[in-house]
């Protein structure tokens, strides 16, 4: 698609990396993420019951980097869930191919199976989420230092209808920096 090209070019210009799918909900199956996985650089797995429990999983290149876990404070831990058999726990540094199945044997356990699946924003250095068609609205943020103890932040909104780019809203602001 051309233009994530010119968005992947104005974040090498700006200095951004990710863009936000705005809307998009999160998914409650494996299946539902399975074509996405690639496009990504990490996933979220959320229990929707008190207290709030997620799971961070991190890609780097080919392969899990890390893994996050906790409640608001999260716990830097080598695998996930912990008490579960091999082909139902996710390790650091396992092949990406092996992160499907083994969340569809995650889910297959009763204490899993109502987790939710969060996709994070979309790293520009990864190709195009054919997904991202499906929403009409992506976001992103950039920032540039104005002058000597000034930064202008644009908050940027790009809305699209019929596939094609329809609208850019670009709310600026300017804040002083303290050190």
């Amino acid at each position: 698609m051309i233009f994530t090209t010119q968005l992947q070019k104005l974040g090498q210009e700006k200095v951004f990396s990710d863009v936000a799918v705005v809307y998009r909900k999160s998914f409650s199956n494996p299946e539902d993420i399975k074509a996405l996985l690639p496009f990504y650089n990490a996933i979220t797995l959320q229990r929707n019951a008190e207290p709030i429990y997620r799971v961070l999983i991190f890609f780097n290149q080919d392969s899990v980097s890390s893994i996050q876990a906790g409640g608001g404070m999260l716990d830097d831990i080598a695998q996930w869930p912990q008490d579960t058999p091999g082909e139902a726990t996710i390790h650091q540094s396992d092949p990406m191919e092996t992160i499907y199945p083994k969340l569809l044997a995650i889910y297959q356990l009763p204490a899993y199976g109502g987790y939710q699946i969060i996709l994070p924003d979309k790293p520009l250095d990864k190709a195009f989420d054919p997904d991202m068609a499906n929403y009409t609205q992506w976001a992103f943020t950039f920032s540039t230092d104005v002058r000597p103890g000034v930064v202008g932040t644009s908050f940027v909104r790009l809305y699209f209808d019929g596939g094609r780019l329809n609208k850019i809203v670009d709310t600026y602001n300017e804040g002083n920096v303290y050190n």
